[in-house]
């Protein structure tokens, strides 16, 4: 009860000290520090033969330096014999022990007091007839269950008999023994129906190990409680484990069966499912883009611990091995859920097959069945061609065909993408197709359509593939009649009569063939003929057409029927003026006069 007086007391001191210096009476003002708490009586041997070395083991309870110059350790004899003196301080969380001959003499009991550099005591712990610890037998000790704590009970403390289940004297030393390590530190996973739990402890002290249960495992394979080695401490236990499930285990370590330490949880879950991986390839790579070899695993219990890959040239067999060609050699990827293994695309031979073979490992020591996968190695660009409308060279519509002709002998052609532009400025490119429409861009005049073609590995087509018709620009296909078409041949006639009273037959003396339409307007395609006084028989405005860059003339012939001539108000041939054509330079209708050719005419 003197320790708590003692507390009392400073603080008081420390008040009074406060409030004079509030009211300026001039007083230094210092804090008192009641560190005396932190300093214990922690463990103690008085009962040994006349001649041997007692000791008292006292404990720096705080968490900072403590000075103790001028401390001294007392029994409690009527005239107080001196045990001996404190050091000038004592580190925090640290023991200090002190050592006498012929001192705690009295066989009834005594006390033992540690009194500071004023004479005031700080602890003190009596036995025997001095307090209410028991009288130690000969070689026993005194010692707290918990280093430093004090709530001035018997049940602070426990006697240490230097037996297995009374425990051991721990001067100079904890008296709760601890673990310095547990293996494994966090949760472990395993595919075998045992695992090896080891550690280190405090030396020559009993190790148990339990279940989640609480039961202790005291049989094979475990065999607890063990003793952890006099002189390294380490300790083993072998537990069986459930399959397919985690396995909770606790592990405590003791000095006596009152003074345990605080339990140790070890995980070990057992795991049969075996990973997964997969192997990212699109059977074909070249030099743009080869980045390596890679894939991804997966694991839904442990995790993927490895992957490890061979990477076989199937045109002979051999296996990379790091370094060259030669046999079989397994490598190990960089990663685990997504891995990777760098090569060298220097390494691949053009047009050469090769096989990948990917196996994942995961925590618990389960290797899934390899996943494979093949790929070839294609340095060679590309090539194609081009045709436009079948390889007509003037259109009279922006909307023409394409025909697309792709050739790689190794990975075959896989995209493309087509422009009037060279460079294909911001034109992305689309899956390979034989035909594909596309529409000119506005404006009379000659046209250029680029090629480009992608293969399977990533190579582009070198140079420039194109081809070039001229557009003659008309009405929009929405303006004319659906149009009777054919490919003619010099002397045959494009007969439109049925639909358009119309024909045109090329001239005989020509060799080849052109593409020919007719068709008719479903509006006048030009200013009013009443401005300049004409009336269009029958209300028909004529489309004709024939595609081909070389002279090519033909012969028209339109037919009117007589209604046509009779709602058109002609009663005498005489009043048929003649063809006209509308002309968009001078945004009129002009008589054609029978010229062969229309070069130098602008309109339709």
């Amino acid at each position: 009860m003197r320790l708590k007086r003692g507390f009392i007391q400073l603080l008081i001191i420390g008040f009074v000290l406060q409030v004079s210096g509030a009211l300026g009476l001039g007083l230094a003002v210092q804090t008192a520090r009641a560190g005396g708490e932190e300093i214990k009586i922690n463990e103690f041997m008085a009962n040994l033969p006349d001649g041997s070395t007692k000791w008292v083991e006292v404990y720096n309870n705080s968490n900072q330096l403590f000075q103790t110059s001028g401390w001294k350790l007392y029994d409690g004899a009527s005239t107080p014999n001196l045990l001996g003196n404190f050091p000038v301080e004592i580190a925090q969380k640290t023991y200090y022990k002190f050592e006498f001959k012929d001192k705690l003499n009295n066989p009834g009991g005594d006390k033992i007091i540690i009194k500071d550099a004023d004479g005031e005591t700080k602890d003190d712990i009596g036995y025997g007839s001095g307090g209410y610890l028991s009288l130690p037998s000969t070689g026993e000790s005194w010692g707290r269950i918990s280093d430093g704590i004090d709530t001035e009970s018997a049940n602070d403390w426990v006697k240490f008999n230097n037996t297995p289940a009374g425990g051991y004297p721990t001067p100079g030393e904890s008296n709760v023994p601890s673990f310095v390590s547990v293996l494994p530190i966090s949760s472990a996973y395993t595919n075998q129906n045992t695992y090896t739990i080891s550690g280190v402890a405090t030396e020559n002290r009993i190790v148990r190990i339990k279940d989640n249960m609480g039961t202790e495992l005291v049989g094979s394979p475990s065999n607890s409680p063990q003793t952890s080695n006099a002189t390294t401490g380490a300790f083993l236990f072998t537990v069986s484990l459930v399959a397919n499930q985690t396995n909770s285990f606790n592990l405590t370590v003791e000095n006596g069966t009152q003074a345990v330490s605080t339990s140790t949880l070890v995980k070990i879950t057992h795991e049969t499912d075996v990973p997964i991986s997969t192997i990212a390839t699109s059977g074909f790579y070249g030099p743009n883009t080869w980045t390596g070899i890679s894939g991804t695993a997966s694991d839904a219990g442990s995790g993927i611990n490895q992957v490890k890959i061979t990477l076989q040239r199937l045109s002979d067999g051999l296996y990379w091995n790091g370094a060259s060609w030669g046999a079989s050699s397994e490598l190990t990827a960089t990663g685990t859920n997504n891995w990777s293994y760098a090569f060298d695309k220097a390494k691949l031979t053009d047009s050469i097959s090769y096989k990948i073979k990917a196996e994942a490992t995961d925590n618990a020591g389960n290797t899934e069945a390899a996943s494979t996968a093949t790929f070839v190695y294609d340095s060679q660009a590309p090539t194609g061609k081009i045709a436009i409308n079948n390889d007509k060279t003037v259109t009279h519509s922006r909307e023409v065909v394409l025909t697309i002709t792709g050739y790689d002998a190794t990975a075959g052609v896989s995209e493309m993408r087509v422009s009037e532009d060279p460079i294909f400025s911001g034109v992305a490119w689309e899956s390979f197709s034989a035909s594909k429409n596309f529409t000119l861009s506005s404006g009379s005049g000659d046209k250029q359509v680029y090629l480009q073609l992608k293969d399977k590995a990533g190579n582009v087509s070198i140079g420039e593939i194109y081809k070039g018709i001229t557009y003659i620009a008309g009405l929009l296909t929405s303006d004319i009649n659906p149009p009777v078409t054919d490919i003619l041949v010099a002397g045959e006639m494009l007969d439109g009569k049925t639909d358009f009273g119309a024909e045109m037959t090329p001239a005989n003396a020509m060799v080849g063939t052109a593409f020919g339409s007719i068709s008719t307007y479903k509006t006048n395609p030009g200013e009013s003929l009443a401005l300049q006084g004409l009336v269009a028989v029958g209300e028909k405005y004529f489309d004709f057409a024939l595609d081909e860059s070389t002279a090519f003339p033909a012969t028209i012939r339109i037919y009117f029927t007589q209604d046509d001539l009779d709602k058109s108000g002609i009663v005498d041939e005489n009043q048929i003026v003649g063809l006209y054509y509308y002309d968009l330079d001078s945004t009129s209708w002009k008589m054609f006069e029978g010229k062969i050719s229309f070069v130098n005419i602008n309109g339709y």
